[in-house]
């Protein structure tokens, strides 16, 4: 068990997202990467390489920090995993998982292309990058707050007489 939102370095090829669970949720790499097999159903290095979007979604909502999906922001909250084009750029071919931490991203291989993967914290996404979708945590239900206005159109309404 590892504390939320630390820097956690990909132990296989293809494990930048099981990096990104492992810090999202506080566990080990192991633990988080069992996880994931468990629901993707093979090893995460096995074809396809990789994990999914659904399968990382999947896993972050069993583990009580419920994700939805996002296109588009202009800033990401803190918790937010987001995947990195594979079309064009840095990942071409392979695409990458980051996570959003308060000090900037946490990359499970930071120091790409490298064989000796380290990862660290980013202040910003790579250059020559784009994020093609992200997980973004869901906002706590908040209670309801009563205004005048909204206990008025509730009040019941006078009989004439």
């Amino acid at each position: 068990m590892t504390k939320a939102h630390q820097v956690v370095t990909q132990q296989d090829e293809w494990g930048c997202g099981v990096a990104c669970v492992a810090s999202r949720l506080g566990l080990s790499y192991v633990e988080a990467r069992r996880r994931l097999v468990h629901v993707k159903g093979i090893e995460i290095d096995g074809a396809p390489h990789g994990l999914r979007f659904a399968v990382v979604r999947a896993v972050l909502n069993e583990g009580k920090r419920p994700v939805m999906w996002s296109l588009r922001s202009e800033v990401w909250p803190s918790g937010t995993v987001v995947f990195l084009s594979r079309q064009w750029g840095r990942y071409c071919d392979s695409g990458h998982y980051m996570l959003r931490v308060s000090a900037g991203w946490m990359d499970p291989w930071k120091n790409f292309p490298s064989s000796s993967r380290r990862g660290g914290i980013r202040r910003h996404l790579p250059k020559d990058t784009e994020v093609t979708a992200a997980l973004v945590p869901k906002p706590a239900n908040k209670p309801l707050q009563r205004t005048v206005a909204s206990l008025a159109l509730r009040a019941p309404s006078r009989a004439r007489r």
